[in-house]
C-alpha cells in the first residue's frame, strides 16, 4: 500500500492524476471517487481537513534524449554504452554527457511539478512527497516549500539517501496543515515499507544510505 493508498483508506478513495506528455493531467474525478456521495474536493476529518486531494501532482521521468532517427531513448546510460550518439529531444543538439543531461531533465520536471502543486492548491500549508530513486527505491518526506526541498534532494544537500541516489521523479500531495502532512508522511512511510520492503524505502526520519544498510544486512 503506497502513501496514496494509506490516505485513501483513511479519508476515502481519491484518484491520482494520470500525467501525460507535457505534464498535463488526463484524469478527472469520477463518481467512484466520491465516497458516501461527498465530493473529494474537501474531505473533512475530526482532527484534520484534507482539501483538494484530487490535485496531487506528479513529475514525469524521462531521459530527454532521442536517437539520430528521432526515437525516444528510455535508458540513456545503457544507450550510451553502445557508443551511439544521442540528441536533446527539445533542441536537437548533441548530448555529450547523458547522465548529467538526464539528471537535469528530471530535476526540471520535478521543479515544474512543485510549482504546479503550489499553484493548484493555494490553500495548502504543507505537502507530502514520494521520490522515486534509481532502481525503484522510494523516499517519503514532507515540506512546506516543495521547490526548495526538491532542489536540495536533486543537488546533494538533502537527505543522506538522496545524496547517494538522485531522485528521478516525484509525486506531491497537498495538505492544509503541517500536522496533517507529518501524519501522512509517517503513515505513508510505513505503508510503503510494507509494500516494497524495509530495505527499499526511506523517509520519516530514516535517511540512511541504502549502500550502508545493505552492508549491514538490509537493516
Amino acid at each position: 500500500m503506497c502513501i496514496r493508498d494509506s490516505i485513501n483508506a483513511e479519508y476515502g478513495e481519491v484518484k491520482e492524476p494520470n500525467m501525460g506528455s507535457g505534464g498535463k493531467s488526463r484524469s478527472g474525478t469520477s463518481g467512484k471517487n466520491r465516497p458516501n456521495g461527498k465530493s473529494t474536493a474537501c474531505i473533512k476529518n475530526v482532527n484534520n481537513k484534507l482539501c483538494n486531494f484530487k490535485k496531487a501532482v506528479s513529475s514525469s521521468k524521462s531521459s530527454g534524449c532521442v536517437t539520430a532517427q528521432g526515437s525516444t531513448v528510455r535508458n540513456a546510460k545503457a544507450y550510451a554504452a553502445t557508443g551511439a550518439t544521442m540528441y536533446s529531444a527539445l533542441s536537437g543538439s548533441k548530448v555529450h554527457d547523458p547522465s548529467k543531461f538526464t539528471a537535469a531533465v528530471n530535476r526540471n520536471s520535478m521543479q515544474a511539478a512543485a510549482q504546479r502543486v503550489v499553484k493548484q492548491n493555494p490553500e495548502a500549508k504543507a505537502f507530502t512527497y514520494v521520490l522515486t530513486l534509481p532502481g525503484g527505491e522510494k523516499y517519503v518526506g514532507e515540506t512546506e516549500n516543495p521547490s526548495a526541498r526538491l532542489m536540495a534532494h536533486s543537488c546533494g544537500s538533502g537527505a543522506r539517501v538522496t545524496q547517494e541516489l538522485k531522485p528521478e521523479s516525484v509525486t506531491l500531495i497537498p495538505h492544509n496543515s503541517v500536522a496533517a502532512a507529518k501524519k501522512a508522511e509517517t503513515s505513508g512511510y510505513h505503508a510503503m515499507k510494507a509494500k516494497h520492503g524495509t530495505d527499499r524505502v526511506r523517509g520519516a526520519g530514516n535517511t540512511a544510505r541504502f549502500s550502508i544498510a545493505r552492508k549491514l544486512g538490509g537493516k
